[in-house]
């Protein structure tokens, strides 16, 4: 009888086996079909916002599983406003399917100027928020909204000294202040 039963086990495994075996191996994510998904991006981001295409900028895709996303940026003085976005969300024919945002409305630029030794500043921001800077990072001038007030920052990337975590600091370019914290609980399409 066990004998019986291990041959009807073994019998069907093989069998299963087979049928796996004649399987086509599927990717994990679909490769990026030829597409313009920046134009498409920008051009839809446009329209919604009624803004002309120069006050925007592409900034990268990202992948949901089966579908594709593309994220287009405001900006000031023609650099992206980091905590902005436009996630133009497509299907698996890239069909247009929803739009994530987060836009502001801005009245008033500051002007391109950093006054601060932002190698002081970093050390003060690492010290406070217990992280170390990468020391072949180099800070990124650009800019950040704040209500309807676009912001001349750095943008420096630090790590967590209990547990590596990046946190990414915004820090005034004219003042040195910390404007804003980027990290694993915040918004995860800001440019990072």
């Amino acid at each position: 009888m066990v004998r019986i039963a291990s041959a009807l086990v073994f019998a069907l495994l093989s069998a299963a086996s087979g049928l796996v075996a004649a399987a086509p191996l599927q990717p994990r994510y679909p490769t990026l079909p030829d597409y313009d998904f920046k134009g498409t991006s920008v051009t839809y981001v446009q329209e919604k916002w009624g803004v002309p295409a120069e006050s925007l900028v592409f900034d990268e895709i990202v992948r949901f599983g089966w579908e594709n996303g593309a994220i287009v940026r405001q900006t000031a003085n023609g650099k992206p406003l980091w905590n902005s976005y436009g996630l133009v969300k497509y299907d698996k024919d890239n069909k247009i399917i929803s739009l994530e945002e987060h836009r502001f409305d801005i009245t008033s630029t500051e002007p391109e100027v950093a006054s601060v030794d932002i190698n002081a500043a970093i050390a003060s921001v690492s010290k406070t928020l217990n992280s170390s800077a990468n020391p072949e990072d180099v800070p990124e001038l650009g800019y950040i909204g704040l209500g309807n007030v676009a912001k001349y920052v750095y943008r420096v990337h630090l790590f967590r000294n209990n547990g590596g975590a990046l946190v990414v600091a915004y820090i005034s370019a004219s003042t040195g202040q910390v404007l804003l914290l980027h990290h694993e609980n915040s918004d995860p399409w800001w440019s990072i």
